[in-house]
Parts: C-alpha cells; sequence; structure tokens
C-alpha cells in the first residue's frame, strides 16, 4: 500500500483537525507531520511534497547548467481548480526569486498552429530580455483540427531541438521552463490511458511522454476520483487540504481576521461560517 505519516497519525476526528487547521494555522495543528512549504504554498501530501520537491531539483539543475538550447519539460495534471499554475509558480518563484517570467497561453482558444508560432515568439523574446520564461500550456491535451491530442505533434520539435520554424527560417528558443498543464486528463496515468495504444502512438503520445523530464499530479481540495464515480472513503484527508487552503486564503487577502492571542496568531471566525 501507500503508506504516509498523516494517515498514521491522523485516521479519526479529521473534521475537527481541519477546524484547528483553518483557526490556529498548519504549522501549530499538524506540527506532528512533515509539511511543504514552497513560497505561499504549503502542502501536506506526501505525493505533492515529493513531486515539488523534484521539480525544484529539476530547475535547480537546469539553471545551474549555464546556456541551454531546450526547455525544461514538465507535465502537471490535476482537476480544474485544483491549483496547477499557483503551485509551479510557488516552487519556481521561491527557488529564483526575481528571475522569472510567467506566460500562459491556452491551446484550446488557439485557432490555428501561427497561433502557436507567434507563442513561441514571445517566449523567445521574453529569453532575449534575459528573464527565464516560465510557460505554461494550458489544455495541451485539447483537441485540434478534429483530431485528439491534436497539438501534440507541434511541441515536438520545441521540447526536443530547443527550436521552431517558421517558413523557410528556424529560431531557437533557448532557456525556458515548459510546463504543460492538463484539461481533460487529472493524472499522468490517464493522459496515457485517454486514447485507444493505436491512436495515442497516432497523435505522437509516446514521443511526447519521453520529452518530459518529469510530471507532477497535484491532488487539489475535492476527494479524488476513481473514473467518474467520487469515493470519499478511499481519500477522507481532502478535507484537510481544503482547511489548509482556507487557511491560506484568508491569511493572504484578509489579515486582519487573524488577531495575536498568547503569541499565536488565531482566525476570528464563526464556528457556522466555518
Amino acid at each position: 500500500g501507500y503508506w504516509t505519516i498523516m494517515e498514521d497519525v491522523h485516521q479519526d476526528n479529521l473534521s475537527e483537525l481541519a477546524n484547528r487547521i483553518v483557526i490556529e494555522g498548519p504549522q501549530k495543528a499538524l506540527k506532528d507531520i512533515p509539511l511543504g512549504q514552497f513560497g505561499h504554498l504549503l502542502t501536506v501530501d506526501r505525493r505533492e511534497i515529493e513531486s515539488y520537491r523534484s521539480f525544484r531539483s529539476l530547475v535547480g539543475e537546469y539553471i545551474q547548467g549555464g546556456k541551454q538550447k531546450r526547455p525544461l519539460n514538465i507535465a502537471v495534471f490535476g482537476a480544474p481548480g485544483s491549483g496547477k499554475s499557483f503551485g509551479i509558480i510557488q516552487v519556481a518563484g521561491s527557488l529564483l526569486p526575481g528571475q522569472i517570467q510567467v506566460l500562459e497561453f491556452n491551446l484550446s482558444q488557439m485557432k490555428t498552429s501561427l497561433d502557436l508560432t507567434a507563442a513561441l515568439h514571445q517566449v523567445r523574446d521574453v529569453n532575449l530580455s534575459g528573464k527565464i520564461p516560465l510557460v505554461f500550456w494550458d489544455e495541451f491535451d485539447s483537441t485540434y483540427e478534429g483530431k485528439p491530442l491534436g497539438w501534440l505533434r507541434y511541441f515536438l520539435a520545441p521540447m526536443q531541438d530547443g527550436a521552431f520554424t517558421e517558413g523557410q527560417l528556424i529560431h531557437s528558443i533557448g532557456r525556458a521552463i515548459f510546463v504543460f498543464a492538463g484539461g481533460t486528463s487529472h493524472r499522468l496515468e490517464d493522459f496515457q490511458n485517454v486514447l485507444p495504444e493505436t491512436e495515442f502512438r497516432a497523435a505522437k503520445g509516446p514521443d511526447f511522454v519521453s520529452r518530459l523530464k518529469g510530471f507532477i499530479n497535484i491532488l487539489g481540495p475535492n476527494p479524488q476520483k476513481d473514473g467518474q464515480t467520487a469515493l470519499p472513503p478511499d481519500d477522507p484527508y481532502y478535507i484537510i487540504r481544503r482547511a489548509i487552503l482556507l487557511h491560506s486564503i484568508f491569511k493572504r487577502n484578509t489579515p486582519q481576521l487573524l488577531s495575536d492571542q498568547d503569541g499565536k496568531a488565531r482566525l476570528s471566525i464563526d464556528p457556522g461560517v466555518l
């Protein structure tokens, strides 16, 4: 099975623990549990901590490698609203403060491959300005020209060679961090099985996956699903993830609701509202 300290220490009264996290903060309520802190992102899930640490290590090695000719390619999967962009930005920002510039492109809104070429020119311009482009390719797994996963073939050359063609010209991308955010698949395993094997190969799925340096499956605030059926008994700790997220939102957006009591910050909130 998959063992975690959280599941070993806290098996019952998760609602009570979640209330304490919102009011007292996760550092105090979960002082017996390892926490992953990356900028404003805090996670208690072992899988997410390991994934974010691996991503941070990959970025660190990539930057220390000097002048790079090809992008660092990462895929991130999760349900809509699970915080895919937020988590990646916090990890990269904590490692490279002031050095990155975030670009976001939604492939489901692009009409032709010329739109992708224009986006790659923006990436190239950021690189030439001296910043490191952190590029989110949202919904990279969407349909293009009526073909499932139709965009994948257009990314193979930029991912592998760090260049793209425009007519007879070849443009170099240079150093960049490509983050492919799934729109229809919530896990890498789902993405690899979204089509029958022969169709997945025809869409260049295996070639795309082989060019990825790593991936992250983000759990998000809702119960994890098996297919289309939610199974809360198999994921009772979603309420803990919600509590951590809620406390973070209050702390960042409404700090006036936090009061100092005995040297500890506590949230002023009515139990019914909580």
